[in-house]
């Protein structure tokens, strides 16, 4: 039990927590789902840069950064494609 545990000192892992509870405020004062999401996934994915897979947790995070990438392109896309409905 004298073993720390590397995923409870890593501060970005301990941020997501934080980032969680800040989009669910966000969303509740009134904020935009879609844009408030965007905000705090790209914030979120400034945590983890991509690099070369040299150990587990390196593929891990680069497991998080593609599903970020994803995620925060098809949400952009959404606002884009609703920007154009709006503009017709």
């Amino acid at each position: 039990m004298g073993e720390s545990n590397p995923f409870y000192s890593d501060s970005r892992w301990n941020n997501m927590y934080a980032y969680a509870a800040t989009l669910q405020d966000l969303i509740q004062a009134g904020g935009d789902p879609v844009e408030e999401s965007i905000m705090t996934l790209s914030l979120v994915l400034q945590q983890f840069p991509e690099s070369p897979p040299l150990d587990e947790e390196s593929h891990h995070v680069n497991c998080v950064n593609a599903l970020l990438r994803n995620v925060l392109g098809a949400l952009r896309k959404y606002k884009l494609d609703e920007a154009r409905k709006e503009r017709k």
